[in-house]
């Protein structure tokens, strides 16, 4: 009498060698795709990062860019031309108040026309601000791509752009319902940081990262049962 033959599950096997197949396949392609991320990332930092220039990108910002414009190249590169270009204007009018001597008229000179020092200001505000998403947004960026950059307002205008903010976010009922919402502020110069930290010190704390701010609103569940 022979021995009956092993009874092996073969569909199951095939199944479970195509499943590791297509799983090895996936994970190749994703290598890939994040192999070529990084040489994306690493052409924008050649392009677009000087640490000699205190106008210049830093390579947080170039990752914060690339990851709100969905990793798309093209995109990217757009947003940060139209940065570049931002930034020297900010520099340019940083330029022109610095030089600027009070008049009787309290007004600048420049080759196009006169400002008024506050028109200037304002425009200065409104390059700055204008570099950041906006604060309807910031909800849908994770924790660690959720960054203001602060730089080169005016110590008054950083202020007044942070209340703003701290405004907004207590105001959104979808602010702080499931845990703590943070949002990571690039200050740049050390007053504005020293100012910030004096005018909000409930919500700001400084980071690992020199010269960048945590602002955090608590979880709404937290406020509730402080107040009570």
């Amino acid at each position: 009498m022979t021995a009956a033959a092993p009874n092996y599950p073969c569909a199951a096997i095939i199944m479970t060698v195509r499943e590791e197949k297509e799983k090895r396949e996936k994970f190749w392609k994703l290598l890939e795709h994040l192999e070529s991320q990084e040489d994306i990332l690493k052409k924008f930092k050649e392009d677009y990062v000087n640490d000699d220039d205190p106008y210049a990108l830093n390579v947080k910002w170039v990752h914060h860019l690339f990851f709100i414009n969905k990793c798309n190249e093209t995109k990217t590169e757009e947003a940060l031309k139209k940065d570049k270009e931002d930034r020297n204007s900010i520099r340019e009018k940083h330029n022109i108040r610095k030089d600027f001597n009070l008049t009787e008229r309290n007004v600048i000179s420049t080759h196009q026309s006169e400002l008024s020092i506050k028109e200037l200001e304002g425009q200065i505000y409104n390059l700055v601000a204008g570099r950041n998403v906006s604060f309807e947004n910031l909800a849908s960026i994770p924790p660690e791509y959720r960054t203001l950059d602060l730089h080169w307002f005016l110590t008054s205008q950083a202020l007044d752009y942070v209340q703003k903010l701290i405004d907004f976010l207590n105001n959104d009922p979808d602010i702080g319902v499931e845990q703590d919402f943070v949002v990571h502020l690039v200050t740049g110069a050390k007053g504005i940081k020293e100012e910030l930290l004096k005018k909000f010190p409930k919500e700001l704390t400084p980071a690992n990262t020199r010269a960048v701010l945590e602002l955090t609103i608590k979880k709404k569940s937290h406020i509730n049962t402080e107040a009570s």
